[in-house]
């Protein structure tokens, strides 16, 4: 398991909202990739990711790659 926090604010780690994560879910599961949120205001909110225990270096750049492209797109 990996999780993956996400704030808005990185100086006052302002979480972001249940709407902001449920969005991210639904774009990441658009681009293929299936991650679980975690929502736990106010101390922490983000993503989970599950990988298998065998995983090629290929299917991790894909991974990671659509992961950076989300993230770059994405501004709350």
């Amino acid at each position: 398991m990996i999780g993956i926090e996400l704030v808005k604010n990185k100086s006052s780690y302002e979480c972001l909202s249940y709407e902001n994560i449920t969005d991210l879910v639904h774009t990441f599961t658009q681009k293929g990739l299936i991650v679980y949120p975690f929502f736990n205001e106010p101390r922490t909110t983000g993503i989970h990711l599950f990988p298998p225990f065998i995983i090629t270096m290929e299917e991790t750049k894909e991974i990671l790659h659509i992961i950076k492209k989300v993230f770059d797109r994405t501004i709350y």
